[in-house]
C-alpha cells in the first residue's frame, strides 16, 4: 500500500498539496473566530454545581436579595468627612420629589454609607456610642489604639515613642508602629447631637499618639494586655531615689477613622465589571478624593482586576514595544520559541516550517472555545503557550527525523521522516493526552476545560506536526543537509559514561530525590485570588489597606434559622436576642474584623426580672410584635437584605423559616486556617442556639467555598495525577511487555516531578489552581523523551547491537532532538515569569523547571537505568521476539562510532525501507 505522501488526490494533485491548502483555508476562519473568544473569571463558577458549600451558597443567593458589592475607602477618611455623602450622591445620584435617585451612574444600583446606617440605627432608639461600636469593624474602623501622654511623656515625647516601641518588642513580642494623633473631623456640627455626644467627640479627639499592630483588635487578650501593661510603662530613674511617673495615662480606642461606603453592582455593572470600576474611580476623584489615596475591594474588583491581569498577559498597552517582557509575555514566549527554533533547525525555511504549523495548533484550538460554549479564564489563557511550545517540540523531532533521511536520499526523506516519527510521536503525544485528560476528573470547572480543551489540541498538535510539517516539507524542501550534521559524538561519549558508571549515577539521583521530595510535607495550596497579585499590585495594596486598617474584605454568612415563627416559639425581640448574642460571639474571633445583621438596628430591651408581672410581660410581647410588623412591613423593604421568611422547601430551610444573616467580616492576606475558622463559626452557632429547639443554622459565603475550592485543588491533584501515573505506566507496560520494565521506566518521568514539588514546597510556595495542573501535563510530556530513547534503543537491540552500544546509539539519535526540544520549550514558558499575574508567571517558570528535570531524568537517569535492570527486561524481550535468522551474537564494541541510519520501528515491513 502506497504512503500518504505517495499518493495523488483530486486532480491529479500530491495529497501534501490538499493538505497546504487545508492549513490556508482553516487559518482565517479561526483568526475570525478569536473575536467570539470570552473571558471569565468568576471565582464562584469554580465548583461543579452539586458541591455542598456551591448548593448552599446558591441557596443563599436565592432567599436573600444578592448584589455584587464593593468596599471603598480613602486614606483620609473619617466619620465627619462631607466627600462620603457627596460620593454616594455621585454614584447612585439624588432623590427628587419622589424619592427617585436621578444622575447616578448606570452601574450603580444604590450606596450606603456610615451616616446613613447611624441615623437609621439611632431612629430605632439605638444610642451613638452603641451604633459606633456596632458598625466598628465593618463600614467604620475601631481605630488605632490612642494614648494620652502625662506630662513627662508630652516633655520628652521622642524618647516616649522610641521607649514605647522598644519595650513593646522586648516584653510583649509586637512590632509596634507609634503614629502622629489624628485631627478627628467631628460630627457636632449637627445641630441633633447632644451635649453627650459633643462631649464624648472632644474628649476622644484628645490624644497624642496613636499605635497599631498586625492583628490588632479591640477586645482580644493581646489588646487588653497591652493596655492594661503600658499603663505601667515608665522611663528609667537615672537617680534611683523614686519612681518616675509613667509615660501614659490611658489608651483606648474611639472608631471613626477610616471609614467605607459599600457600593452596590447591578447587573449591567456585572456584565462590564472594567467599565463600572472605572467610573467609581472617577466619580471619587471627581468629589476630591485623590486617586492613589483610594482602596477598593470586593468580588467586582478582584474579578475586574483579574481580567484585567490575564488581558495585560497577552497586551499590554502601557509598556512600549522594547518592553516585551512587561508589554507581552505570551508574545514573547512565542519569539523566544521562533528564534530558538531557527537556530536549532539552523535552516530558516525549515524553522519557517516549523513556526507555521506550531502557531497554527492554539490558533485553531483557542477559536474552538467560543464554538462549544466555552471562554477564556486565568488558568485556560496558559494553553496557547503549552501548545505552542509542544508542537514545536514535535515538529523539532520530525524535521530531526527528515534531516538523517534527507542526509542520504532526498527523494524519500519525507516518507521515511514520517515513519520514524509515527510510532514514538503518537505514542508520546497519547501519554500527553492521557494526563491532560486525568484534569478532566476534576470539580474546579478552569481544569477540566483546561484539560479538555488541551487535549483537543493535542490531537490537532500530532495532525499538524505529522501531516502538516511533511506537507510543507514535501513540497517546499529545504537544502539537503550533509551527512556530518546529523552526527553527534558528544552524546555517545555521554552514553559510554553513563553506561561505565550507572550505578553511582542511580544512587546520586535517588539520594537527590529522596532530599528534595522530603519537601512535600511542607505543601499547601491556595486558591484565594488575591494571592494571584503580588504584592506589589494596586489591587493587593487595596486590600492590605481595608484589612490593616479597617476590616476584612471576604464575607461568612451566618443564617440563623427559626422554625415556623407563627406556630409559637420566641417573640420577635428573643429571636433578635439570640442572634445578638451569637453575632456578639462570632465577633469575638480573632480573625473576624466586626459583624453586622439585622439585630444591630433594633434596640436592646432591658430584661424583665424572673417575678415581673403579667401585664409588664404582656406589654413586652405587645412591644415585640409591634417591632416585627414594623420591620416585615417596611415599604422600602430595608430589612429583606437581612431577614426573610422561605417561601419553599429546599436542602436547607422549610417553607415559613424565618432566615436572620449575620455577615461576619473575615481576613484574606493573612494564613488563617479558614477550616479552623469554619468550625469555631459551626461550633458557636450550634452553641448559641442549642437551648432553642426551633433554631438552626447554616454557615456559607465567599470563605466555605475558597475553603472547598482549596481543598479540592489538593484533591484534583492527587486524582488527575494518580490516573495519569496508572494510565501512561500501564501503557509503558504494553509497549515494553513486562510489569517491571514499565514500573522502571516510569521513574525517569515522576522522580522530576516529585523533585520539583517538593523543591517549591521547601520554599514554601502554594500550589495554586494554576500550578497544580503542571504535575499531570508534566507527566505526559516527560513520557515524550522517554518514548523516543525506548524506541531507538529497542531498535538498537534488534539490530544485535550490544546493550551499551544500543544507549549510545540511542542518545546519540534522540539526545540532540530531546535537548533542543526541551530547551525551546522551557526557554518559551520561562518568559511567562514576568507576568503580573502570578498564576500565570508560576505556571511557565514551573513547567519549565519540570521540563528541565525530565530532560535531566532522560538523558542521565534513563541510560543509567537501561544499563542496569530495566535495560535487562527490555532486552529479553526484544531477543525473545527476534527471528532466529537475526539472534546471532551481539557485535562487538566498534573501535569508531557507529553510523546512524535513518532508523525506522524494528519491524519487518520497516526494515525492508531502510536503504544503505
Amino acid at each position: 500500500m502506497r504512503h500518504f505522501f505517495e499518493r495523488r488526490g483530486p486532480g491529479g494533485l500530491g495529497l501534501a498539496l490538499w493538505v497546504v491548502v487545508g492549513m490556508a483555508f482553516i487559518a482565517p476562519i479561526a483568526v475570525l473566530g478569536l473575536r467570539d473568544v470570552e473571558l471569565e473569571n468568576n471565582v464562584g463558577d469554580w465548583l461543579e454545581p452539586n458541591n455542598l458549600q456551591a448548593r448552599k451558597f446558591r441557596w443563599l443567593e436565592k432567599q436573600f436579595p444578592h448584589e455584587d458589592a464593593v468596599l471603598a475607602s480613602w486614606d483620609d477618611s473619617q466619620i465627619g468627612d462631607p466627600r462620603l455623602e457627596e460620593f454616594a450622591e455621585k454614584l447612585q445620584g439624588k432623590a427628587d420629589s419622589n424619592g427617585r435617585r436621578r444622575g447616578g451612574l448606570p452601574f450603580i444600583s444604590k450606596v450606603r454609607t456610615p451616616l446613613e446606617l447611624l441615623d437609621r440605627m439611632e431612629q430605632n432608639d439605638v444610642t451613638r456610642d452603641e451604633s459606633l461600636e456596632r458598625l466598628s469593624g465593618v463600614l467604620i474602623s475601631a481605630g488605632k489604639l490612642r494614648l494620652v501622654l502625662s506630662e513627662t511623656g508630652k516633655h520628652r515625647e521622642k524618647a516616649a515613642r522610641a521607649k514605647i516601641a522598644e519595650w513593646s518588642k522586648s516584653k510583649l513580642g509586637l512590632e509596634v508602629e507609634v503614629l502622629d494623633k489624628i485631627q478627628d473631623k467631628l460630627l457636632t456640627d449637627n445641630e441633633d447631637a447632644t451635649d453627650e455626644e459633643k462631649l464624648d467627640e472632644v474628649l476622644a479627639s484628645e490624644h497624642d499618639l496613636r499605635v497599631s499592630w498586625p492583628g490588632m483588635k479591640p477586645g482580644i487578650p493581646a489588646t487588653i494586655a497591652f493596655q492594661d501593661a503600658i499603663l505601667d510603662l515608665r522611663f528609667e530613674d537615672t537617680d534611683g531615689d523614686q519612681p518616675t511617673e509613667p509615660i501614659v495615662e490611658d489608651a483606648f480606642f474611639y472608631p471613626g477613622a477610616p471609614v467605607a461606603v459599600v457600593i452596590y453592582i447591578n447587573e449591567a455593572g456585572m456584565a462590564d465589571k472594567g467599565e463600572a470600576i472605572r467610573s467609581i474611580r472617577a466619580a471619587a476623584e471627581e468629589v476630591g478624593i485623590a486617586p492613589d489615596t483610594l482602596h477598593l475591594s470586593g468580588g467586582a474588583v478582584a474579578a475586574s482586576a483579574l481580567n484585567q491581569a490575564v488581558i495585560k498577559s497577552s497586551w499590554n498597552t502601557n509598556f512600549p514595544m522594547w518592553m516585551l517582557h512587561h508589554r507581552s509575555v505570551m508574545l514573547l514566549s512565542g519569539l523566544v520559541g521562533l528564534l530558538l527554533t531557527f537556530y536549532m533547525m539552523r535552516s530558516f525555511r525549515l524553522g519557517l516550517m516549523v513556526l507555521a504549523v506550531s502557531y497554527l495548533t492554539p490558533l485553531v484550538t483557542v477559536a474552538l472555545v467560543p464554538v462549544t460554549g466555552g471562554s477564556m479564564n486565568m488558568v485556560l489563557i496558559v494553553m496557547p503557550s503549552l501548545l505552542l511550545m509542544l508542537t514545536i517540540s514535535g515538529s523539532i523531532h520530525v524535521g530531526n527525523y527528515w534531516k538523517h533521511a534527507a542526509a542520504r536520499d532526498m527523494r524519500t526523506a519525507v516518507v521515511e521522516a514520517v515513519e520514524m516519527a509515527r510510532k514514538p510521536c503518537m505514542l508520546a503525544s497519547f501519554t500527553t493526552v492521557i494526563g491532560l485528560l486525568s484534569l478532566a476528573t476534576s470539580h474546579l470547572t478552569p481544569v477540566r476545560d483546561f484539560g479538555l480543551y488541551s487535549a483537543a489540541g493535542m490531537i490537532i498538535s500530532l495532525v499538524m506536526v505529522l501531516y502538516a510539517l511533511p506537507s510543507l516539507l514535501q513540497l517546499w524542501p529545504p537544502k539537503q543537509p550533509k551527512v556530518e550534521e546529523t552526527e553527534h559524538l558528544y552524546w555517545r561519549n555521554l552514553a559510554n559514561w553513563i553506561t561505565e558508571h550507572s550505578t553511582i549515577v542511580t544512587c546520586v539521583f535517588l539520594v537527590a530525590c529522596v532530599a528534595t521530595t522530603s519537601g512535600l510535607a511542607y505543601f499547601r495550596t491556595e486558591t484565594k485570588v488575591i494571592k494571584y497579585f503580588p504584592e506589589t499590585s494596586r489591587v493587593y495594596q487595596d486590600y492590605a489597606f481595608l484589612e490593616n486598617n479597617l476590616s476584612g474584605v471576604v464575607p461568612v454568612q451566618i443564617v440563623a434559622k427559626f422554625a415556623d415563627v407563627k406556630r409559637g416559639g420566641p417573640n420577635f425581640a428573643e429571636r433578635a436576642k439570640l442572634v445578638r448574642d451569637l453575632q456578639a460571639k462570632i465577633s469575638q474571633l480573632s480573625d473576624v474584623s466586626g459583624t453586622m445583621s439585622l439585630a444591630d438596628f433594633l434596640p436592646t430591651p432591658e430584661p424583665l426580672p424572673e417575678d415581673a408581672s403579667r401585664l409588664a410581660r404582656l406589654r413586652e410581647q405587645t412591644a415585640a410584635r409591634a417591632m416585627e410588623t414594623r420591620v416585615k412591613e417596611d415599604k422600602n423593604h430595608q430589612a429583606q437584605a437581612l431577614l426573610v421568611v422561605a417561601e419553599e422547601k429546599t436542602d436547607f430551610s422549610e417553607p415559613g423559616d424565618e432566615l436572620w444573616k449575620i455577615t461576619a467580616q473575615v481576613a484574606v492576606l493573612t494564613d488563617v486556617d479558614y477550616g479552623d475558622l469554619m468550625a469555631q463559626m459551626d461550633q458557636i452557632s450550634a452553641e448559641a442556639l442549642r437551648l432553642e429547639p426551633t433554631a438552626g443554622h447554616v454557615v456559607t459565603g465567599m470563605v466555605p467555598l475558597f475553603l472547598e475550592t482549596q481543598q479540592e485543588v489538593l484533591n484534583s491533584l492527587i486524582t488527575s495525577f494518580g490516573l495519569a501515573f496508572a494510565m501512561i505506566g500501564c501503557v509503558l507496560m504494553v509497549v515494553l511487555r513486562h510489569p517491571l520494565a514499565g514500573f522502571f521506566a516510569m521513574l525517569p518521568n515522576v522522580l522530576p516531578i516529585g523533585m520539583v514539588f517538593g523543591m517549591i514546597s521547601w520554599f514554601r510556595i502554594p500550589v495554586d489552581i494554576g500550578t497544580m495542573i503542571t504535575a499531570s501535563v508534566a507527566l505526559g510530556i516527560a513520557v515524550d523523551g522517554t518514548v523516543h530513547l525506548l524506541t531507538w534503543f529497542r531498535t538498537g537491540i534488534f539490530e544485535n547491537l550490544t546493550r551499551k552500544q544500543s544507549i549510545a546509539q540511542a542518545l546519540e539519535h534522540c539526545g540532540p532532538a530531546m535537548f533542543q526540544t526541551s530547551i525551546v520549550t522551557s526557554l518559551g514558558l520561562i518568559v511567562l515569569y514576568p507576568a503580573e499575574l502570578l498564576l500565570i508567571s508560576r505556571f511557565g517558570w514551573l513547567m519549565a523547571s519540570l521540563i528541565g528535570m525530565a530532560l535531566v531524568a532522560d538523558v542521565i537517569l534513563l541510560p543509567a537505568l537501561l544499563a542496569g535492570p530495566l535495560g535487562t527486561f527490555i532486552e529479553r524481550q526484544v531477543r525473545k521476539s527476534m527471528p532466529t535468522i537475526v539472534r546471532a551474537e551481539p557485535a562487538p564494541p566498534a573501535a569508531s562510532p557507529v553510523s546512524l541510519k535513518p532508523h525506522i520501528s524494528p519491524s519487518r515491513a520497516s526494515i525492508s525501507r531502510q536503504r544503505d
